[in-house]
């Protein structure tokens, strides 16, 4: 009975999850400055998925559970939301307007709402190794830390990413 048990348990945990990679907000620095994807979602802050899926009714593939696909840009040391596209999978561009959330709001719209940091990897990923198998990387980003929508400070630092270990010890039995 205990070997059935270690068995179902080795099987189950030797499945690999697969996802599909989502589609990223894109985040601008300046005045036709140059775009990077992020994957913070600094509308989560003001809407949770329920309310967004509720206004937009989108209809949604794999690569964008959430449904849209956001441009921000950093613009006088503001966070500012500059456009929407609802259902980013789609060939044709379906733009969100800014009425749909933010009432007689144009875009550009200041994230006031915001408080956190967007990160932006901007250094090679170096692959790190332990007796022969990869633990993960180093890679240098660019954090640029915002509260209430206004940048408070910005900066490089080395992100050590290390994946995580699962042990299945297995005991002899007898």
């Amino acid at each position: 009975m205990i070997r059935l048990f270690l068995f179902s348990i080795l099987v189950t945990l030797s499945f690999h999850s697969f996802a599909t990679e989502q589609i990223d907000d894109i985040f601008t620095i300046g005045f036709k400055g140059k775009t990077y994807p992020i994957t913070e979602r600094p509308l989560s802050q003001k809407f949770d998925n329920a309310t967004i899926r509720l206004i937009l009714e989108p209809d949604f593939c794999t690569a964008s559970w959430r449904g849209y696909k956001a441009r921000w840009q950093l613009l006088d040391g503001k966070l500012m939301l500059n456009s929407m596209q609802k259902n980013p999978c789609e060939r044709k561009f379906n733009p969100v307007s800014s009425g749909d959330f933010f009432g007689t709001q144009e875009y550009p719209i200041h994230a006031d709402w915001f408080t956190g940091k967007i990160t932006l990897m901007v250094g090679e990923k170096s692959y790190r190794h332990e007796n022969g198998v990869q633990i993960g990387y180093d890679q240098d980003v660019f954090i640029f830390n915002f509260q209430n929508g206004e940048l408070i400070s910005k900066g490089m630092e080395a992100v050590k990413y290390r994946y995580e270990k699962r042990f299945l010890e297995s005991k002899d039995v007898h």
